[in-house]
């Protein structure tokens, strides 16, 4: 009876993997034995032909940074008397490390100790990319929604003080030459370009963050592109240098707004896919 159930499962098994193009698994825990079926390449990048049937090779395709994890979960759930196996980890796979989904179900013996654990190997390294796109268009959402009201915030103040700072430099150039009036002079015009680039991050951030009707009226696209730069320039200047090359000067019957975030997400998955220091 406990044969036909095992028998009975491996196919349920089997029949689970052929649906989600998984790889069925069923290991002898006593002596350590693997019997592989389904698409290895998918999972292991290799064929059958380039695989041992033994517990050490499959522990050893675990990436190092979560093989330790993956084996202590393992012995816990043997050792507690477990049934329901799941775990998620990396896969050195042909140099490319994937994403694995592994679940299974223990079965034990009548003396009451692990003999055999069934299960299969899924690669999700498709969906879990997916997921992070998602995370980060919902991280970009939301950090449009606060950029928008920093913006609004910021703006109006930053008109005053534009405006006395202009009054400063009208007042300073009724004043003779004198070093002083020189000195203030220079901390004047430093403090009205640094507020003038204060005015600039703010029509950026404005433009990509507001919520507006499928308007479009002709732009300078390279405006766009600069603004976009501009936004990004904190990370990228961490991972890479950017170079702006324009032909000529472009007027498109465009939405700025959707334009900007298309040129801005483009920046920003260009430079995540950089790896640190390369």
């Amino acid at each position: 009876r406990t044969e036909l159930a095992v028998r009975e499962g491996r196919a349920r098994f089997e029949l689970l993997a052929s649906a989600t193009s998984a790889v069925v698994y069923d290991w002898e825990i006593a002596t350590g034995h693997v019997g592989w079926s389904g698409p290895l390449r998918s999972v292991f990048g290799c064929s059958m032909l380039l695989m041992d049937s033994n517990f050490a090779w499959w522990r050893d395709q675990i990436h190092p940074e979560d093989r330790g994890r993956v084996e202590k979960d393992l012995a816990g759930l043997l050792a507690s008397g477990g049934t329901a196996w799941s775990a998620d980890y990396r896969v050195n796979g042909s140099g490319t490390p994937m994403d694995i989904l592994d679940r299974g179900l223990v079965e034990f013996g009548e003396d009451g100790r692990p003999r055999r654990m069934i299960g299969v190997l899924t690669n999700v390294t498709g969906y879990n990319v997916a997921e992070d796109r998602l995370a980060l268009a919902d991280r970009m959402a939301t950090v449009g929604i606060f950029a928008a009201g920093v913006a609004h915030a910021v703006a109006q103040p930053l008109t005053w003080v534009i405006a006395k700072i202009a009054a400063a430099g009208e007042q300073l150039a009724t004043l003779a030459p004198t070093p002083r009036v020189d000195a203030a002079r220079t901390a004047l015009d430093l403090a009205a370009e640094g507020a003038q680039r204060i005015r600039s991050i703010i029509r950026d951030l404005k433009v990509f963050s507001r919520a507006e009707a499928e308007t479009t009226l002709p732009i300078d696209v390279r405006r766009v592109m600069d603004s976009a730069a501009s936004i990004a320039n904190s990370d990228v200047k961490l991972r890479a240098r950017l170079e702006r090359r324009y032909e000529h000067q472009q007027r498109v019957a465009v939405n700025e707004s959707r334009l900007g975030q298309v040129v801005l997400n483009l920046l920003v998955n260009a430079v995540q896919a950089i790896p640190p220091g390369a």
